[in-house]
């Protein structure tokens, strides 16, 4: 982290500017957004970025290597696996934690989601803490040489697919009362990308519909936002179209990368930025010590049935253990300094897309938490933790 910009910030910080900041980014989104904005970006230096990059890599080559092997996705239950040609992993994103190894801040991976995260919003809120604070052009929130505009313009050709911004849709369930329905805001205003409620969907054989301003027009191509487990969860949302048909529609990305490329893989994955990670079933865990690890459901997400504080109890208690991983656990480094004595701990998820047969980095987030969960939903009632993004040193 760069000192120096990090103390200049906590000095210049006032809450009324940080409040003024707040109003700022509701009136741009003309609403209230709904999760907490942190009251600052991180700063990294170029050679934290080095190491951020380098390990993105190392492991998207593996995951390269391992996304066609079908033993891998044997343990999936059906009710996960949607119809369609799933076509390769259009978009990935790395979630890292920040600890301190050998006195040295360094990473390592929590969970890979192929799945879109907030891509439009990261590149507002990206800009909008460098020009509002005034940090300067000598920080980056964006990888791969883009800047705001081709950055957009990269994101917009992904999402779109050569097809007309009509004729590609936002899928979600219930939009607009999401939490990251900011996100489907920016994605429609930079790039033409409406949001549709899955209940909105026309089926007509194995073509779907979405009616704007009165009129009906054919889907070409969904940008799923979908998370399958709330799809389980929320089946009143489920009218003509039940996510699962065939269909004369394209995916970005399909919606079963969301359940293959995530902490199924893990086990999978070696490298020293990641932590030791085993199918429950595949490992003798009556010889590990359990307050080192922490089980986590395969398909759960968002943080839901992980057990921080393992007992004996808790693992012969299963019925699949099999659909369970048990992972070292990582020590969270508090690093970021408030301005009343406190430190926050930080997660970043690296977000990449695929391009010309590679995986590429365009942007990131980040989050700050002061309690053992790092969603912005388990830090109610605190300060100096939220969403926010990391500016490198470029």
């Amino acid at each position: 982290m760069i000192k120096q910009l990090r103390d200049k910030y906590n000095n210049d910080y006032r809450i009324e500017r940080y409040d003024d900041f707040l109003k700022s980014c509701n009136d741009d989104a003309g609403f209230v957004i709904p999760f907490r904005i942190a009251e600052t970006p991180i700063f990294a230096d170029k050679s934290f970025k080095e190491k951020v990059l380098n390990a993105g890599d190392e492991i998207l080559n593996q995951v390269d290597d391992i996304k066609n092997n079908d033993e891998i996705y044997k343990l999936i239950p059906d009710k996960y696996l949607v119809n369609g040609q799933e076509g390769d992993i259009e978009i990935v994103a790395l979630d890292f934690a920040i600890i301190k190894e050998n006195e040295n801040l360094d990473i390592r991976l929590i969970e890979l989601q192929g799945f879109p995260s907030l891509f439009a919003f990261e590149n507002y809120i990206g800009y909008k803490y460098i020009n509002y604070f005034k940090i300067g052009d000598g920080y980056s929130h964006l990888f791969s040489d883009l800047d705001f505009e081709s950055y957009n313009k990269l994101i917009k050709e992904k999402l779109l697919g050569g097809y007309a911004p009509e004729q590609v849709v936002l899928l979600e369930i219930d939009p607009w009362n999401q939490g990251t329905a900011v996100d489907f805001y920016y994605t429609e205003k930079y790039y033409g990308i409406k949001s549709v409620c899955l209940s909105e969907i026309i089926k007509r054989k194995t073509k779907l519909y979405y009616v704007d301003s009165g009129k009906e027009i054919e889907i070409k191509r969904i940008y799923n936002r979908i998370i399958i487990d709330e799809l389980v969860k929320r089946q009143e949302f489920v009218n003509q179209f039940n996510f699962y048909d065939e269909i004369e529609a394209e995916w970005v990305v399909h919606p079963n990368w969301f359940v293959k490329c995530s902490k199924l893989m893990m086990p999978y994955l070696k490298s020293e930025y990641i932590p030791d990670t085993y199918f429950l079933n595949e490992i003798d865990w009556t010889k590990l010590n359990l307050s080192e690890w922490v089980l986590k459901p395969i398909f759960s997400f968002s943080g839901s049935g992980v057990v921080f504080n393992i007992t004996e109890e808790d693992i012969t208690s299963l019925s699949n253990p099999e659909q369970y991983i048990i992972q070292k656990k990582i020590k969270y480094e508090p690093i970021i300094p408030d301005v009343e004595g406190g430190y926050s701990k930080v997660e970043l998820r690296m977000m990449y897309i695929r391009k010309d047969g590679y995986y590429i980095p365009v942007t990131n987030l980040s989050r700050m938490t002061k309690g053992d969960l790092v969603g912005v939903k388990y830090n109610k009632n605190k300060t100096w933790v939220g969403g926010n993004i990391f500016l490198f040193e470029k």
